[in-house]
């Protein structure tokens, strides 16, 4: 299937589930799109205009915080960058993001922490972990608390595409 220069996975794949729950084909076409579009980083407005997918990067370092958000940028996501958890939280209370990207080691809050607080508050936004000092302990933790990955310093655009 083919949409607007985007393929989708097989529907074959879906629509047994899909129809075992109730939804229609047209329902699981659309499911199938949104999915699809967000995967490559856009959503779409109800007025059709195609805006990025919004990304809060939460490091406090100032430094690395702003090259997430720049290799971000290059890769057409809408990227904002906080330096303490409570500022993430307050960012996310304003204006709803998609996805937050989060140090695990930081002042007050770990990303562990915050971790728990946005899945608490804001379920459907995925978070995305990184540390310098990564351990097994640490990613199978955050794994199990519903990060969406985990990543090591240094980021580079490859590991955020």
């Amino acid at each position: 299937m083919f949409y607007g220069g985007f393929s989708f996975p097989n529907r074959s794949l879906i629509f047994p589930q899909a129809i075992a729950c109730g939804i229609n084909s047209r329902q699981a076409d659309l499911v199938l799109r949104d999915r699809a579009l967000i995967d490559v980083g856009w959503l779409f407005s109800r007025s059709g205009e195609a805006k990025k997918t919004r990304v809060l990067v939460v490091d406090d370092d100032a430094l690395t915080a702003d090259v997430c958000v720049r290799l971000l940028d290059q890769l057409w996501y809408d990227a904002e960058a906080v330096t303490h958890p409570s500022a993430a939280l307050d960012a996310l209370g304003r204006q709803m993001r998609e996805i937050v990207l989060t140090d695990l080691v930081m002042k007050d809050m770990d990303g562990k922490g915050l971790l728990k607080e946005v899945k608490r508050r804001y379920p459907m936004t995925d978070v995305i972990l990184m540390s310098a000092y990564p351990n097994i302990v640490d990613v199978i933790v955050a794994m199990k608390l519903g990060a969406y990955d985990f990543l090591i310093k240094p980021v580079t655009g490859d590991m955020l595409e």
